[in-house]
């Protein structure tokens, strides 16, 4: 290596030690195939489309295409389609044709294909303005459904925040706000043969079911911004005549919405859930002439429900940190366990797909071991498309240990979490904890390809603890309740009381101690060091700071009415006693702080203003924010400098580097 080429400063090195180690992750193997998504069983029950994801070279984004896979013969087809990202692939209800949504230039389609499953061409193409979010065929598969978000319309924090721009958008365009004519989301009916559309009703519709051939079950809001979603109700509309029925207006929030083919019942997941894309609930079933009534899934918070016929479901979720997969008898009120175990599937949370008279499809991972699409048998796993390659493997043979762990929190309340160590390496460890996004998120034995952050840290020696505190998914709805008014509460004992478990036991170095976590483990990351000074270091990822300032500048003010208790300007509230930024005086801890240009949800300046306070004070502190990135960071790249850059704060202040 010249002299020219050799990193000058610890942080280089850090970056290139970081950067080889990702590429190595990502170096893909013959088929380039990353992950794999969305699966849509065949009618015949011998094939299934799924989304993959493609990366060609390691460090350049990902591509996500529709595959094909025959389940008897393993064969598989990518279907070549010129747009720069497929989507949820659907069939019709003879097998005959299958809709997907393309994404190119000009916008977000519905693309309709026919033919051989091997061979299937494209038919038709919707050309609707806006952004075509979803797809579904109506039962006799002669319509479709589509879900539209015009542009303006607001993204998830749990997909990257920021919104959607038209393809005819101009960078120099303001955000106008408000801007009641923008953003919304709409219901459309489309006729793939005759190229006819029409929107179904001025309702913000958040998700989409075909209610029997001539209804549509909706979650809807009056108002169209990412706020809204928090008090979408269930709604049915009526393809045939303008008009809606409210069937459930919750407390909480609404996901999953399902339906029986001839429209007969419905089900939907009702519960406090902290983000749009993090489902997670009691399952709860209404219909004709019926009052919507629980369902009891024996301990199981269901994430994902599908309807096999008219008076069964097939369900997944969570029983504390293992995934379960049963089918509920809506009658009998009977659950029969088909699948449990501390595998897992689902990029957020466990996903299942199914056929009556078929077994189940899972696309089952865990913590060494990449995502695999196969069929859930009683007999066990059948697998039939694997992520494999060098990157796979090398992730796994740098993945360390992953075990369970249990401890009781200041009030006696067992709290889980999973421990992974690195290979090697002797005990204590530097240990960081990373706290998860939500709060109404969950740890799982997830492969850990997924999480490059912590990927980076069990490379370079580091042990990381995976709590789930109280808030967390998987233990119920009273579990996952107890975070409200209480956000910055009695979680923060039981994350430190997780550390403290791991340091008496042996595992964790107590001078090497380190938090770190992205939008709610962001805020615990700048909040538990006002809190206590166990920790050496901590790195807070788009973190709020000011509870204040966040309900005044984010897009989901509604989030902090639900988690915090009090008023925004009543200086008693929660408002200022949880905020990082009214307790300056009790940080010493040194902080790292980074944030996206674009995040709509935690907005940079939630970074910027903690920096500055702390910079004031003489307290160790840096500020990096990202451009053209929102809620977390997405580009390979980005990527790389966000956890080179945590790996160098925590090995400058645990290790002494």
């Amino acid at each position: 290596m010249s002299l020219a080429s050799r990193p000058t400063t610890t942080f280089e090195a850090t970056e290139a030690g970081v950067r080889d180690h990702l590429t190595r992750c990502q170096t893909p193997g013959p088929r380039a195939i990353e992950d794999i998504a969305q699966v849509a069983p065949h009618p015949s029950g011998r094939l299934v489309a799924c989304t993959v994801t493609l990366r060609q070279r390691p460090m350049t984004p990902v591509q996500r295409r529709i595959a094909v896979v025959d389940l008897s013969a393993d064969d598989l087809t990518v279907l070549d389609l010129p747009h720069d990202d497929c989507a949820w692939p659907e069939w019709s209800a003879d097998g005959s044709r299958l809709v997907l949504v393309g994404t190119s230039d000009e916008g977000a389609a519905a693309v309709v294909l026919q033919g051989e499953p091997h061979e299937l061409t494209v038919t038709a193409t919707s050309g609707l303005p806006g952004f075509v979010e979803r797809a579904l065929w109506s039962p006799d598969g002669t319509r479709l459904a589509l879900q539209v978000a015009m542009p303006g319309a607001e993204i998830s924090d749990v997909h990257g925040s920021g919104t959607l721009g038209g393809a005819d958008h101009e960078a120099w365009r303001p955000r106008v706000a408000p801007d009641p004519g923008a953003g919304r989301r709409l219901a459309f009916l489309w006729d793939p043969d005759s190229r006819e559309s029409r929107a179904l009703s001025e309702l913000t519709v958040w998700e989409l079911a075909w209610s029997g051939p001539d209804a549509l079950l909706a979650l809807t809001s009056e108002e169209p911004d990412e706020n809204a979603w928090y008090g979408a109700r269930l709604t049915r509309l009526d393809v045939r005549r303008p008009g809606h029925e409210t069937l459930l207006v919750p407390e909480h929030q609404l996901s999953a919405v399902a339906s029986t083919r001839s429209g007969a019942r419905w089900s939907v997941l009702r519960g406090l859930q902290s983000d749009r894309g993090l489902p997670a609930g009691t399952l709860v079933v209404g219909g004709e002439g019926e009052l919507p009534k629980d369902l009891d899934t024996r301990g199981v918070h269901v994430t994902d429900q599908h309807w096999l016929d008219e008076r069964s479901l097939l369900v997944t979720g969570l029983r504390g940190l293992h995934t379960v997969v049963a089918t509920v008898d809506v009658g009998s009120g009977a659950l029969e366990e088909l699948w449990a175990g501390q595998q897992t599937s689902g990029e957020y949370f466990p996903q299942v797909a199914g056929l009556a008279g078929h077994d189940p499809l899972v696309v089952l991972e865990s913590h060494r071991e990449a995502p695999c699409l196969g069929v859930l048998r009683r007999t066990g796993f059948r697998p039939v498309l694997a992520v494999e390659g060098p990157g796979s493997l090398h992730q796994a043979r740098s993945a360390g240990s992953i075990s369970s762990m249990t401890w009781p929190s200041s009030d006696g309340l067992e709290i889980e979490g999973l421990l992974i160590e690195p290979d090697g390496g002797p005990r204590p460890h530097p240990l960081v904890l990373q706290v998860h996004g939500g709060p109404t998120h969950a740890y799982r034995d997830t492969w850990l390809g997924r999480d490059p952050h912590t990927s980076s840290l069990v490379a370079r020696g580091y042990a990381v603890l995976w709590p789930n505190p109280r808030g967390s998914s998987g233990r119920g709805a009273a579990f996952a309740e107890a975070v409200r008014g209480d956000m910055g509460g009695l979680d923060v004992d039981d994350l430190v009381a997780g550390v403290r478990h791991l340091v008496d036991l042996g595992i964790a170095d107590p001078a090497r101690l380190g938090i770190t976590g992205i939008s709610y483990g962001g805020f615990m990351s700048a909040w538990v060091p006002a809190r206590t000074g166990l920790f050496a270091a901590a790195v807070a990822r788009s973190p709020c700071t000011d509870w204040l300032l966040q309900h005044l500048t984010s897009n989901i003010a509604e989030f902090d009415r639900r988690f915090l208790d009090g008023e925004p300007f009543d200086p008693e509230s929660q408002y200022v006693e949880r905020s990082p930024l009214r307790h300056l005086d009790s940080i010493h801890t040194p902080l790292l702080l980074t944030a996206g240009s674009n995040d709509l949800a935690t907005p940079p300046s939630q970074a910027q203003v903690l920096h500055t306070a702390l910079r004031e004070r003489g307290v160790d502190t840096q500020l990096v924010i990202y451009p053209d990135e929102g809620h977390g960071v997405r580009h390979p790249l980005s990527v790389v400098d966000q956890c080179a850059r945590m790996v160098a704060w925590f090995d400058r202040y645990l290790r002494g580097d």
